[in-house]
Order: C-alpha cells, then sequence, then structure tokens
C-alpha cells in the first residue's frame, strides 16, 4: 500500500521526505534482486560412472540420465549423436527438459542396455512428439512399449 501512494505522490509531483526516499530506495535496491526462476539447464553428459556419481545430464535425443539413473525416451529413435542434426537432437532435448513444465514419467520398464523407459510430458505434449515434428526422431514402436506410443 505504501509502494502505491508514493507511485501516487511521485506522478503528481509530491516531494519526497527524507522517510520516504529511504522506503524509496529500498525499493529499488530491492527490485534488483528479484528475478524470475529459471529452469536448470540440463548439462550434455561427460566422464563415466555416472550412476555411482549420480549424474543428472543428457546423453543423445533419446537417452538421459537423472539423478545416477539411465533413461531411455519411450516410442522415438532419435538422430544418432555422430550426425551433426544428432547434435541438434540432444540440445533440444536438453531445453525440453529444462522447461518448468517438463514431467518424465518413468514406465516402470526396463528396455535394452538395462535403460529405464520413459515419456516426457511438455505441456500438452510429449517430447518424443516435437523430436519427430521437427525430424530429429522417427517413430518407434518398440516392443516393450507398444501400449504406451499411442499419444505420439
Amino acid at each position: 500500500m505504501e509502494t502505491l501512494a508514493l507511485a501516487f505522490r511521485l506522478r503528481h509531483g509530491g516531494g519526497l521526505g527524507q522517510g520516504m526516499r529511504f522506503k524509496f530506495a529500498i525499493i529499488i535496491i530491492s527490485c534488483a534482486f528479484i528475478t524470475p526462476a529459471a529452469a536448470t539447464e540440463w548439462p550434455v553428459c561427460h566422464g563415466g560412472n555416472r550412476a555411482a556419481r549420480h549424474v543428472t545430464c543428457v546423453v543423445d535425443g533419446d537417452t538421459w540420465w537423472r539423478d545416477g539413473v539411465k533413461f531411455r525416451m519411450a516410442c522415438v529413435d532419435a538422430i544418432e549423436i555422430d550426425d551433426e542434426r544428432g547434435i541438434e537432437a540432444r540440445d533440444e532435448l536438453r531445453k525440453l527438459l529444462s522447461r518448468p513444465d517438463a514431467e518424465v514419467r518413468d514406465l516402470n520398464l526396463t528396455g535394452h542396455y538395462r535403460r529405464e523407459l520413459a515419456i516426457i510430458n511438455v505441456g500438452d505434449t510429449t517430447a518424443g512428439r516435437i523430436l519427430v515434428e521437427k525430424r530429429l526422431a522417427v517413430k518407434k514402436d518398440y516392443r516393450d512399449t507398444r501400449q504406451w506410443c499411442h499419444r505420439l
């Protein structure tokens, strides 16, 4: 309420007493430290022993680690990382996982290479669908995830 009164006085040519100047300075300084919360950017994976180190990072366009657990995105096969577009797919997955509305849904299934299978919900769609639409992945109806792939 005091802030509104202060703004009104400033707008209409009212002077500031010493007490009001001090309050105004505190408000301005406080605003300098208020920043919007940013989602943590998921890093690219480096180094070994990721499970023991409880690493969270992205390997490629359909594989990532979260707190030392390795995941594979169900229902898609992203371009491999040794291809230039594979790097783009990896970076897109990093961006999608970093979104505040990204939700990793563990399917409680283990796929090939002992990776946990998951779907990443992003808003009203999935990361898999976004990667397919951007031609960074193809829909892949793996036998172990067939029941989950209808959304893609």
